[in-house]
């Protein structure tokens, strides 16, 4: 099961001898997890304040951009638990900015799995922060609509990756690659995305990472439109359209890393029963096995039940 999602081993720890979970091997987990706490909250302050300086404004304020992308590297890079962390941080606040810093966080993540150097990591960091940067731009009316949106707006909401792109290439020093990525990060691998309409070969690889990034933190995300739903539907989601949609290699690279972290979580499900995923069907995430206090529940044999929600 575990090979068949290219994970090669895990670490098996006896309870017996765990004397303080906090510290282990000489590391402080809950101080590390408060450094990551504190680093989410700092910088989600920072980006709702830059956000409200761009919309006055045709050029992206880099040099505050900058401190954001480089703590997001130093709280990602090399430190264990960082999918728990923000999952557990993870706000119900205004959506834009923290699917934007969330989108950076996995963006950063999905770079070091597929051994990116250091400038693309931080590169990766900062397109994935300003990725929405140009709805900005688009009329709030809009972007907060509860309802279905008419053609015209949607049409506007699909401009906001030139309005971001504008912003971004306006900005002195700013690399071109970023200005791309946030371009194309609705492009698709089968030219059914937008704006350009792109295909596999013309998209930019970082822009083929923060979209994995992207559907990720916008299904498991409470938006005006749409409750969140649980990480196994997005899971199932990248799955289906990594032979569609997706770059096949940075959605299989996440999904190899993510999909064990589903592993034991306690969910709820839509007949109101609790229980604990024991088993991931690798085939369908959204099915896995369930552990209950009235017994074993295989979702994949019972299509009447599913997942509402990871408590």
């Amino acid at each position: 099961q575990l090979r068949a999602w290219q994970i090669e081993y895990v670490d098996v720890k006896d309870a017996k001898n765990e004397k303080n979970p906090a510290r282990e091997g000489g590391r402080n987990y809950a101080r590390e997890d408060a450094a990551f706490a504190n680093m989410y909250a700092h910088s989600l302050d920072s980006i709702a304040e830059l956000f409200e300086e761009m919309h006055h404004s045709d050029k992206v304020p880099v040099q505050e951009f900058l401190p954001i992308a480089e703590g997001i590297l130093d709280q990602v890079l090399g430190v264990q638990g960082v999918l728990r962390r923000l999952h557990q941080v993870k706000t119900g606040d205004e959506y834009t900015f923290s699917h934007s810093l969330n989108v950076g966080i996995y963006a950063v993540l999905i770079g070091s799995w597929l051994n990116y150097g250091a400038e693309d990591l931080r590169m990766l960091a900062t397109a994935g922060l300003l990725h929405d940067a140009g709805k900005v731009k688009v009329p709030a009316a809009i972007i907060k609509k509860a309802g279905p949106l008419s053609a015209d707006e949607y049409q506007e909401i699909q401009r906001h990756p030139f309005y971001g792109y504008q912003l971004v290439s306006n900005t002195p020093g700013m690399p071109k690659k970023i200005a791309l990525a946030v371009l194309q990060h609705h492009e698709r691998e089968d030219g059914t995305g937008y704006p350009l309409k792109l295909s596999s070969p013309t998209i930019l690889s970082i822009a083929k990472i923060i979209a994995v990034a992207d559907v990720f933190d916008a299904v498991t995300s409470n938006r005006c439109y749409q409750a969140k739903r649980p990480p196994h539907v997005a899971a199932s989601i990248i799955m289906e359209e990594s032979f569609k949609s997706l770059d096949p290699v940075v959605a299989q690279s996440f999904l190899a890393r993510i999909v064990p972290y589903l592993f034991n979580d306690d969910i709820r499900l839509n007949n109101g029963m609790t229980g604990r995923i024991i088993q991931i069907n690798r085939l369908s995430p959204t099915r896995p096995l369930v552990q209950t206090e009235q017994g074993f529940i295989d979702l994949n044999q019972m299509p009447e039940l599913k997942i509402v929600d990871v408590v």
